[in-house]
């Protein structure tokens, strides 16, 4: 007969093992790992680029959130382009120092005890208590696999943003274009809300969103692509459900210092 466990049970459990004489050892709580996770491995080549698609064709992205949502802590990993979501139900001491494993399930209901998933992981807290980089091996979309993981806050949006094309700029009339990192153009002639397209699949080139009500779909586009340290926007287009982008710039503005 299958076993039901309530999620106070499998916290009390679990948290029965890492306790040696009545004290916690090296407690780890869910909110202590909380926040948005992204692979080390595609930050570093997206900072050599500067441009999403041509990063993510080289190192696949893998973005782990875990937000508090009321009671719980629900656990969600994608890389653009599949998704998987957990609930994050107790984190769990390992055997060597400074190793973990998420305990995880479908949702926050009473659960049955083979549908407990494990996510290992490891780091080290840094003075203020506080994990900033860890190791995972994250078994929804990368198979267990372990790379290193930073924490980029509350909002991956930002992160991005500021790695890609935030900045202030001036074109050829010595015009300012400014890029915010949380995601406000102001041109010359015109303020908007952006929005980075980071999946390589939904276009031939680089390219930004702008809401356009004009628009079929409700959305405007503009690529670009950073060549020789200028920063190119090119007039983009929607075609069958692909945006390609003129061959030419329209612009090219130089970043201000």
């Amino acid at each position: 007969m299958k076993k039901i466990i309530r999620n106070s049970v499998i916290v009390g459990f679990y948290s029965f093992l890492a306790i040696t004489g009545g004290m916690a050892n090296d407690r780890v709580y869910v909110k202590d790992i909380a926040g948005i996770w992204i692979n080390e491995s595609y930050v570093e080549e997206l900072t050599k680029s500067r441009m999403p698609h041509l990063a993510a064709k080289k190192i696949s992205p893998l973005i782990i959130a875990i937000r508090r949502a009321g009671n719980s802590y629900p656990f969600v990993v994608t890389n653009f382009d599949e998704a998987a979501l957990q609930v994050v139900l107790d984190v769990e001491p390992g055997n060597k120092p400074g190793s973990y494993r998420l305990v995880l399930g479908p949702d926050n209901k009473p659960i049955g005890s083979d549908e407990v998933k494990f996510l290992w992981f490891r780091g080290i807290r840094d003075r203020d208590g506080k994990f900033k980089k860890l190791e995972m091996a994250e078994i929804f979309l990368n198979n267990g696999k372990w790379d290193s993981y930073i924490n980029v806050g509350d909002k991956i949006g930002p992160f991005i943003n500021k790695i890609v094309i935030s900045g202030q700029y001036k074109d050829k009339d010595n015009k300012l274009w400014e890029f915010s990192p949380e995601g406000q153009a102001y041109l010359p002639d015109e303020t908007f809300y952006y929005e980075l397209s980071l999946r390589h699949k939904d276009g031939e080139c680089e390219f930004i969103e702008r809401e356009a009500l004009e628009a079929k779909d409700g959305l405007k586009r503009i690529g670009f692509a950073w060549k020789n340290g200028t920063l190119n926007l090119y007039e983009a287009n929607l075609h069958k459900n692909k945006v390609k982008c003129h061959q030419d710039p329209f612009k090219i503005l130089e970043p201000i210092n």
